[in-house]
């Protein structure tokens, strides 16, 4: 089951979070071996989306991923609640969900253009 992460994102601004992927056994998830995807969308039916850069924070094995917007793309966002996850991908094609939540858009003021 995926970790639940609500996040909060300010128009206009620029936007990093990062999360922890909990080991099932304990500890950290080894993510050396396994791309991840983010995404974010404004419900779980709707075809556009905003994908998020993903890095993962230093070694892969501590299991550490930051995902991150640039102000270009908060500000096309619309003020409201959004969806988003994390998808990993491991050998052989496999695919599994590692976070997910709602993501909530707070309207920003002063645009940089």
């Amino acid at each position: 089951m995926a970790q639940i992460e609500e996040l909060y994102i300010d128009q206009n601004s620029s936007f990093e979070y990062l999360v922890e992927i909990d080991n099932p056994t304990g500890g950290n998830f080894d993510l050396t071996s396994y791309p991840a995807k983010a995404q974010l969308r404004r419900s779980y039916k709707t075809t556009s989306k905003v994908d998020f850069a993903v890095s993962y924070l230093g070694d892969p094995s501590l299991g550490q991923i930051k995902v991150a917007l640039t102000p270009a793309q908060t500000g096309a966002l619309k003020h409201g609640s959004y969806v988003w996850d994390i998808i990993i991908e491991g050998a052989g094609g496999d695919a599994y969900r590692v976070v997910e939540g709602i993501a909530y858009v707070e309207p920003g003021v002063t645009a940089l253009s």
